[in-house]
């Protein structure tokens, strides 16, 4: 996943499980905006996560919020 912000901007990215538990993947957390303005998360989705809408939280400098659906597929 990625988002534009300004360079140098924190990012955060929190991936909420269909179950409601907060996922500890590798990937997913915090990370600055590259000078180009671009903050990456890579992260795999276990195989035995079960089917349903996940939710993907992003946040900029502890401040501006946006929440996401993703979709899980069995």
């Amino acid at each position: 996943m990625q988002i534009l912000t300004k360079p140098g901007n924190l990012c955060t990215l929190e991936y909420i499980l269909p179950s409601g538990r907060r996922s500890t993947a590798r990937g997913l957390g915090n990370t600055y905006a590259n000078d180009q303005g671009i903050c990456y998360w890579a992260w795999v989705i276990g195989s035995k996560t079960k089917p349903g809408t996940g939710h993907l939280i992003v946040t900029v400098n502890n401040v501006n919020r946006q929440t996401y659906p993703i979709e899980i597929k069995p």
